[in-house]
């Protein structure tokens, strides 16, 4: 998972569910795996903090540079895909997610990097 937390799949799960609420537990964590597969890490990364409204996030570094390569593309990002936090990179999140109608936050959550990243 692209951030440290336990919680980001079981999230996904309770989304999935939600959504198919006659589709099997098994089936809806077979689903959510296929939605978050194309976050996964393939090598290790140091975990680096976001911090926005006074509430902060590790995240690995290589997928805050992937989520900023994204929303370089989607050019709601300015700036260059370092892995590095930044205020600059705190709005362009705060404005993709408000125009994505999801929680604005300001942190790269699991929501915001289906968004940026799988779906196209």
């Amino acid at each position: 998972m692209p951030t440290e937390g336990g919680t980001d799949f079981p999230n996904v799960v309770a989304v999935v569910c939600r959504t198919n609420p006659r589709m099997l537990l098994e089936n809806a964590a077979a689903s959510a795996i296929d939605v978050i597969r194309p976050l996964r890490q393939t090598a290790a990364s140091p975990l680096v903090q976001v911090t926005a409204d006074y509430k902060t996030v590790s995240i690995h570094q290589e997928s805050l540079k992937r989520l900023q390569t994204a929303l370089i593309a989607k050019q709601a990002f300015k700036g260059m895909a370092t892995g590095a936090p930044s205020a600059a990179f705190t709005d362009a999140l705060k404005a993709f997610q408000r125009k994505e109608g999801i929680p604005v936050t300001g942190l790269p959550d699991i929501d915001t990097f289906i968004r940026a990243i799988v779906k196209r």
